[in-house]
């Protein structure tokens, strides 16, 4: 391990150090900060001797004695941050091991919602007379008490890697701690490891712990520690304390996260719901995971959106509204990030936060409590009653708001200026009539935009005699706000501005404002401003004539168009007035773009088919060669819009293309046309493709056709063997076409006649079956292909014991679908109480390559069906027993059938049979009802 020389450490490191003896704390930093120069390594060249030794540690706790003191008085002035955590011992001899916590990191094993492991960089001091050793075996961790020992070894987590202050850690580089003797006046660091801690979201007490043969154990409060490492300020401002303002001054990491979120919680139960959240100069964020998870918890709060979860504590979820400020960039360089998102509750200031945070409280908060908290509340929230709760306010108040226009603090005067809108009173005219002559910067704006956003008509006239007496150049920042708050008093004003070209400043948000009030030569302007130099005002006067549902502005936009596009693409706009208009004069300037490589092709080519002909398409289908397979993807579907003869050919050609978004344009819009013969091509080239991308696409053409040839074609891929993953894919493509069926209807209203009302099958009657019986013939009328229709029909004839026509109807079914399990399992129950037992074998037998293991519940249903199909068997055996039809053997084929069906359901119980409660019950198992293992299996309840 290497010695520490410390001379010194900026403000900024402060951090907690704890005394392990007797749970003491001192301010590591205190020494950092007070004794430069103090401590030093080993290989120093001049070591001082033992007498100078003792004498500098007098000096030095000495000192620390006296800044700790003053620091805990300081503390406690301050009733609501608590004594400090510890003091130094009055006696010397008490001074033993100190430890500082740097970098650490307390989180899960990526992909592992079980465990959690911490990684601490420890600095220990050693102010004891002798030297101190420390190793892994004398070092333990408690969590909520339970003890757990330092790593062995860290084989099993030796690859996992972690962000702590701003660097990257690997466990595997890392010198976890062996053995490290620290001389006595000392300082060493080493790293110690702890895995497999218990995944919790929430932070647990956690202390270190450090036997030694000689003194009693040392303990280490890491939540204590990790406290001072945040170093939060805590208040609670605005009407009825209702915003919890947090101040961090230290640093946020995975552990010290914990601190914070127990803060702020033990706040909510004091029932605040609203919070800032604030960075000093001196705060940052570990690691960047950290940084967006606290801008996703802020944006979501209040919402009742749960997020994915995450490793870190939760804020409770009474949380209304989170807001952050002055919050460290990703990096923490120094930057402060915000949103540009209007909205998003990340702000650049304080003073931002709390305005966003406490708005909608003040424009609802009871007159006498808005007064009390404008005259006597916090300066952050005074500032946000003012300017949001200015419009509840009587004229009795109004002489304190016209006061707040002269304080001392800028932002108090904006606030007044801004509240004085919602009077009309004499008093409030004259006060921002006075601020807008000041022409004070950002004051005087603010006065304008009042007297603009202003309710009443004397505001509006003030304000319009004296932009009436400014000259030209000064009215650019008045239409600003005019275009702001657009009034039809405003019109002529705003169209005097937009017809002097001396400036183009804020000509936009004129124009817009112009087009929102109306004036009789608002078509004029527009005209005028399609020929203005600045791009900006060109695309706002075509957006403005685009959109007025009018011919001769329509016309206008179309010629700005067709003049615009000669030279460059057309813009989303232009397209869509194309378009709109079918207009011709567009194809012979829109086709020249194509043979330039752009962004805008696609759209162009887009564009061109829904206004051009077959002149157009033979255009494309010249190109077509020249063009990137997504290019000519659009080329198919706009030749088959355009019903080109050329647009079979070339998707006919495309189906063989490598290209995964040219083949399926071509399947597509083949399967669009759906026509017979772009049906049977479909088919055909799924019979005989072998690319994989190919066929998916084709199957799912093929399973949205439905057609009968498209049945066809999936039935005959789903029992072609040796095509793995196809069959299965396409067989279930094929359920999905009989779900659709209409017939499906009739199968679900007679499935409700056989249905007991406790779910108890077991106490369905014969006559249920009957009643059934009428609808499931339905169904095979009205879809004879829907094998499901054919095979529940034949489960209800032999549920009535009529085998003759259960056996023809599981014979129908299986034709059609020689999957259908019902059908399967049927057949082979009439055949063994037909005395067919081998037969019954056989089919299952020859069935069973369908449901392989591990293919999930069909496979499950299947080998628990194939053991009923033993398990009658068995009994019609046993039955046999003592008669003359009993067969030489009958004690071999007994076990053999017993056997058969218990590894059956061994078999479906490992792949997601669960329905046990059936199992025990189902007639059709009762010949194992004294089996030993199927008693295990259908877990059997315990006799007595």
């Amino acid at each position: 391990m290497t010695l520490v020389l410390i001379s010194g450490l900026p403000d900024r490191y402060r951090e907690s150090l704890h005394m392990i003896r007797n749970g003491r704390t001192l301010l590591w930093g205190v020494i950092f900060l007070f004794v430069p120069g103090i401590l030093w390594a080993q290989e120093a060249e001049q070591a001082p001797s033992e007498a100078e030794l003792s004498q500098m540690l007098r000096k030095v706790i000495g000192r620390l004695d006296k800044v700790e003191q003053e620091l805990r008085e300081l503390r406690l002035e301050n009733a609501k941050s608590g004594p400090a955590a510890g003091n130094i011992p009055d006696d010397p001899e008490k001074r033993q091991l100190y430890l500082q916590m740097q970098t650490p990191y307390y989180g899960p094993v990526p992909g592992s919602n079980e465990y959690k492991y911490l990684a601490i960089n420890l600095s220990c001091l050693n102010l004891t007379d002798e030297p101190f050793e420390l190793n892994k075996e004398s070092l333990s961790l408690f969590l909520d008490g339970t003890e757990y020992k330092h790593v062995q070894g860290q084989d099993e987590i030796r690859n996992q890697a972690f962000q702590s202050e701003g660097q990257s850690f690997q466990l595997k580089n890392l010198p976890i701690l062996d053995k490290v003797t620290i001389p006595s006046g000392a300082i060493q660091s080493t790293w110690v490891l702890f895995d497999k801690l218990p995944y919790s979201q929430s932070m647990p007490e956690m202390r270190i712990v450090i036997n030694s043969e000689s003194k009693p154990p040392f303990e280490f409060s890491l939540n204590d520690a990790a406290e001072g490492r945040i170093d939060l300020e805590l208040d609670q401002i605005g009407p009825r304390d209702s915003l919890g303002l947090v101040t961090v001054n230290g640093i946020v990491d995975n552990l010290t996260i914990g601190v914070l979120v127990q803060k702020i919680t033990a706040l909510t139960n004091n029932k605040v719901s609203r919070f800032v959240l604030r960075f000093s100069e001196t705060a940052s964020i570990s690691d960047m995971g950290l940084h967006n998870w606290l801008i996703t918890q802020a944006n979501s709060s209040g919402s009742n959106i749960v997020g994915q979860l995450q490793h870190y504590p939760p804020f409770p979820a009474s949380i209304r509204e989170l807001h952050l400020a002055e919050l460290p960039d990703a990096q923490n360089r120094g930057n402060r990030y915000r949103s540009n998102i209007r909205g998003e509750r990340i702000h650049g200031s304080t003073e931002e936060a709390v305005e966003e945070a406490l708005k909608s409280v003040y424009e609802n908060l009871p007159r006498n409590e808005l007064v009390e908290d404008i005259k006597s509340g916090h300066l952050l929230t005074r500032v946000v009653a003012v300017k949001h709760g200015g419009a509840r306010l009587m004229d009795d108040q109004l002489p304190l708001i016209v006061e707040m226009t002269e304080a001392d603090d800028p932002e108090m005067q904006k606030a007044a200026l801004y509240a004085l809108r919602h009077f009309n009173n004499q008093d409030a005219f004259d006060k921002l009539e006075e601020y807008v002559r000041k022409n004070i910067e950002g004051l005087s704006s603010i006065a304008i935009d009042s007297l603009a956003a202003s309710r009443f008509g004397e505001a509006h006239q003030r304000l319009l005699k004296i932009l009436n007496n400014e000259p030209p150049s000064s009215k650019t920042e008045f239409v600003k706000i005019l275009a702001e708050n657009p009034r039809p008093i405003w019109s002529e004003t705003i169209y005097e501005f937009l017809n002097d070209e001396s400036s183009n400043e804020y000509r936009a948000e004129a124009l817009q404002a112009l087009n929102r009030i109306g004036h009789p030569k608002l078509l004029e302007v527009l005209k005028e401003s399609l020929q203005n130099r600045d791009d900006e005002i060109r695309q706002i006067a075509f957006a403005i004539l685009a959109s007025r549902n009018e011919p001769e502005s329509e016309q206008l936009a179309l010629e700005y168009t067709l003049q615009y596009i000669a030279e460059a693409p057309p813009t989303e706009q232009m397209r869509e007035l194309i378009m709109q208009t079918k207009s011709q004069e567009a194809i012979p300037l829109l086709i020249p773009h194509l043979e330039k490589s752009n962004a805008d092709r696609r759209n162009i080519l887009l564009t061109l088919s829904q206004i051009g002909d077959q002149n157009v398409a033979s255009k494309m289908i010249e190109i077509y060669p020249k063009l990137n397979p997504s290019e000519q993807a659009t080329v198919l579907g706009c030749l088959w819009e355009l019903k080109s003869p050329a647009a079979f050919d070339l998707s006919k050609q495309a189906l063989n293309a490598s290209d995964h978004n040219l083949l399926r344009s071509a399947v597509d819009n083949l399967a669009k046309e759906g026509s017979e013969e772009a049906v049977d091509l479909l088919v055909d080239t799924f019979k005989t493709t072998t690319n994989r991308s190919a066929s998916n696409a084709l199957m799912a053409a093929l399973g949205d056709l439905a057609t009968p040839d498209a049945r066809d074609a999936l039935r005959e891929a789903s029992i072609q063997e040796g095509t793995g993953d196809k069959a299965t894919r396409s067989y279930q493509y094929l359920m999905n076409i009989w779900r659709e069926s209409p017939a499906y209807q009739y199968i679900s209203l007679a499935n409700s006649k056989i249905t007991s009302e406790d779910g108890d099958d077991s106490k369905i009657k014969p006559e249920d079956y009957e009643n059934a019986m009428p609808d499931f013939t339905k169904a095979t009328e009205v879809d004879p292909q829907l094998p499901m229709a054919w095979s529940s029909r034949g489960n209800a004839f032999l549920k009535l014991e009529k085998y003759t026509e259960a056996k023809q109807d599981f014979a129908k079914a299986m034709e059609i679908d020689p999957r259908d399990q019902m059908a399967i399992t049927g057949t082979a129950l009439v055949l063994v109480r037909e005395d067919e037992a081998e037969a019954a074998f056989e089919l299952i037998d020859n069935k069973e390559r369908f449901f392989e293991e591990n293919r999930g519940a069909s496979t499950g249903y299947f080998a628990y069906n194939t053991a009923c199909v033993y398990g009658v068997a068995l009994e019609m055996l046993r039955k046999k027993a003592g008669t003359e039809e009993a067969p030489e053997n009958l004690e071999q084929l007994e076990k053999k059938y017993e056997d058969k069906a218990i590894n059956a359901l061994k078999r479906s119980v490992r792949n997601q049979f669960d329905q046990l409660d059936w199992m025990r019950k189902d007639p059709d198992l009762n010949s194992l009802h004294d089996n030993e293992e199927f008693r295990k299996i259908s877990e059997w309840p315990a006799e007595g």
